[in-house]
């Protein structure tokens, strides 16, 4: 399947905003997120579908079929998100109701066109409370009549999500900070005041260990030693936040760590350091 790359991008774009958003993070990612904790013992053993792809699905259904998102948008940013909906629709051959959506491609190109030749009147359509209305109205009919194809799809785009996060090890680790700081601590008294351990240490399974040492080049995460011919054993994958301080057995949790820097952090928090290559940094760094 080939992806709507501006979904994509705008997908974990959307996601950072949720994820360094409080209200949404401690009220919704943890309502959502307690219920698997609870009846699955998700977050207790490494899974392939694990908590990003589980996020990324959340995500998607949010940004893609809630209604919530599209109702707060306002002015332009109303209009680029019908304009990709719209494409990303037709992009996934989408053809079922064909006539609702004409009427949406209709009403978004002729309020688009007046940039061009009627600034003025540009604005006026887009600060009227009736084609907003209208908008929206077309926007749900849309969605409703089209909602199969856009979930058929949706699993890849929330994998796609997930690869993007995994990648960006420091994201990797913000994230399992979050769920200790939303609640997924191990505490479950009053008097618990610091994190605890609320999940078993289990063996990391062979496809979680290619992933993070393909992601972090089979270096260490902190000194950037090599240790490719030394992974044999699970020593050198650590758990950024520490499962005996409330970190959780996924893989958005691990990273490479050599043995000196693994001994030396043992149970501590430590600062996370970038996967991200210096692409353009290193052309900008001066010369001694």
């Amino acid at each position: 399947m080939e992806f709507y790359t501006p979904i994509t991008l705008k997908l974990h774009a959307f996601g950072l905003q949720r994820l360094h958003d409080p209200n949404w993070s401690g009220t919704t990612l943890f309502d959502e997120l307690k219920r698997p904790v609870r009846r699955t013992c998700f977050l207790q053993k490494f899974e392939k579908e694990g908590f990003l792809v589980w996020l990324g699905n959340h995500l998607f259904e949010e940004y893609m079929l809630g209604d919530e998102y599209v109702e707060n948008l306002r002015g332009e940013y109303l209009l680029w998100h019908l304009e990709d909906y719209t494409v990303f629709l037709s992009h996934h051959g989408a053809e079922r109701w064909f006539k609702s959506r004409k009427r949406l491609d209709a009403l978004v190109a002729r309020v688009a066109a007046l940039f061009d030749s009627d600034e003025e009147k540009y604005w006026q359509r887009l600060r009227s409370a009736r084609v907003r209305e209208r908008f929206c109205e077309l926007y749900r009919t849309v969605r409703d009549k089209n909602e199969e194809v856009i979930r058929s799809v949706g699993k890849r785009y929330a994998a796609n999500y997930a690869d993007r996060v995994f990648h960006d090890r420091e994201l990797c680790g913000f994230v399992s900070q979050l769920l200790v700081r939303i609640g997924f601590d191990g505490t479950d008294s009053p008097t618990d005041t610091e994190p605890r351990q609320w999940v078993d240490r289990v063996r990391i399974p062979a496809w979680a260990k290619k992933a993070v040492i393909a992601r972090d080049n089979g270096m260490c995460g902190q000194c950037r030693a090599n240790i490719t011919m030394r992974l044999e054993a699970d020593d050198h994958f650590d758990h950024m936040v520490p499962i005996s301080r409330g970190g959780c057995n996924d893989i958005v949790n691990l990273q490479l760590l050599c043995e000196c820097c693994n001994l030396s952090k043992a149970n501590k928090a430590m600062s996370i350091v970038s996967s991200i290559p210096p692409y353009t940094l290193r052309f900008h760094k001066k010369k001694r």
